[in-house]
C-alpha cells in the first residue's frame, strides 16, 4: 500500500461546507496520477469503471488530505482520509479519518451498449476546459456532468423545488471509450430506478444520439443539516419525486 498526501483547498467546499463530492474524485485521480509517475500503474491503463462510497464528510481544515491506495491486479483501491489535526498539541496520537472509499477497474473501455436509462433528456454542453492532455473528456469531468444533470433534473430546470437536502452515499460510473470535446451539445437522460424510506437511486446516460458515452447511478440519501443524520422523506418529496 503507498500513501499520497495532498492539501485542500477552499475551492474544494460545497454549499453545505464540506468538501464536494467530484473533488473526492479529483484527490483520487491525482492520487492515481503519482503511481504512475513513479512506474506503479501502467500509463495506458484507462478507467474503466469507478464507484465512490461516501462514508462521512470531510470539512475544511489544515490538515492534508490522505489517499492510501492498493493496486490489485486490473483494480486500484483507493481511501481519502484526513489527517489528526496537531494544531493544538503536535503530540498528539490518533489514526486518520476515512471520508470515502474509491475503486477503480482499469483497462481499455469498450461499448456500453444499447441505452439503457428512461426518463428525461435534456441537451448537456461542456466546457473546453474539461478535457485532460490528450484532448478528451476528463473522467473525474464526467462525474462532474453526471452531478450537474441530477442537480438540474431534481429542481426541474430551475423551477420551484420541493425536494430538501439530499446527500450522496454512493456514486459508479462505466465509461465508453474516450470523448474528445465538440461545440455541440450531448444529451443527459435522468431517471429514478428506486425510491426508498430515506433513500433513492438516480440513474443517468450521457449520450449522443443513441450511443451512450458513460453511464452513471446515484445512491441519494435524505439528509437533516441540523442533526447532521439521515432523515425519512416527507410525502411531499415523495410525490415530487414520483412526478418527475
Amino acid at each position: 500500500m503507498t500513501r499520497y498526501r495532498l492539501p485542500m483547498r477552499w475551492a474544494d467546499l460545497d454549499q453545505l461546507n464540506h468538501v464536494n463530492n467530484v473533488v473526492y474524485l479529483a484527490y483520487a485521480a491525482e492520487a492515481r496520477a503519482a503511481l504512475v509517475e513513479d512506474g506503479t500503474l501502467d500509463a495506458a491503463l484507462e478507467p474503466v469503471s469507478i464507484g465512490i462510497d461516501f462514508v462521512r464528510p470531510m470539512p475544511l481544515s489544515r490538515r492534508s488530505v490522505l489517499v492510501d491506495q492498493r493496486l490489485d491486479g486490473d483494480v486500484l483501491e483507493q481511501e481519502i482520509l484526513q489527517d489528526v489535526d496537531r494544531s493544538a498539541d503536535p503530540e498528539q496520537q490518533g489514526e486518520p479519518v476515512l471520508h470515502a472509499r474509491v475503486r477503480t477497474r482499469l483497462g481499455t473501455r469498450t461499448d456500453l451498449g444499447a441505452p439503457q436509462v428512461s426518463g428525461t433528456s435534456a441537451p448537456f454542453r461542456g466546457r473546453r476546459g474539461d478535457v485532460d492532455a490528450s484532448g478528451r473528456v476528463d473522467p473525474v469531468r464526467v462525474f462532474e456532468y453526471f452531478q450537474e444533470a441530477r442537480i438540474i433534473w431534481m429542481s426541474r430546470a430551475g423551477t420551484v423545488r420541493e425536494l430538501g437536502h439530499v446527500v450522496v452515499a454512493h456514486l459508479e460510473v462505466e465509461y465508453a471509450p474516450p470523448v474528445p470535446w465538440r461545440r455541440e451539445p450531448w444529451e443527459m437522460t435522468v431517471g429514478v430506478t428506486s425510491l426508498g424510506s430515506k433513500s433513492l437511486t438516480v440513474v443517468c446516460e450521457w449520450r449522443d444520439g443513441d450511443t451512450v458515452l458513460a453511464r452513471n447511478s446515484a445512491v441519494l440519501v435524505a439528509f437533516d443539516v441540523e442533526t447532521q443524520a439521515a432523515r425519512s422523506l416527507t410525502t411531499a418529496e415523495r410525490t415530487y419525486l414520483e412526478s418527475l
